[in-house]
């Protein structure tokens, strides 16, 4: 499938830590989980404007999200280097 000179590994586990501001974050969100039961992804995704097609698109060039981005550096790990044909979609 992959050229022979092509070494496709994933990349090792940062060896940074999630800034404390962040990481307070989701310790809120899974408190508030724990104790109402109420999953912020499932009530995001009930949210009318959510299920709009058209918003979705709309929210992801508003805002620049590359959908098949990550956090890891470009020579670690390049999303882009693989073809449309690579995604489910194609």
């Amino acid at each position: 499938i992959f050229p022979e000179d092509v070494d496709i590994r994933i990349p090792s586990e940062p060896n940074t830590s999630c800034p404390s501001k962040l990481e307070k974050k989701f310790e809120e969100y899974y408190k508030k989980f724990k104790k109402t039961g109420v999953d912020q992804n499932v009530r995001i995704q009930e949210l009318k404007d959510f299920r709009n097609p058209c918003m979705y698109e709309k929210m992801i060039s508003h805002l620049g999200i590359d959908e098949i981005g990550t956090n890891f550096p470009q020579e670690l790990y390049d999303p882009h280097w693989w073809g449309k044909e690579s995604y489910y979609e194609e």
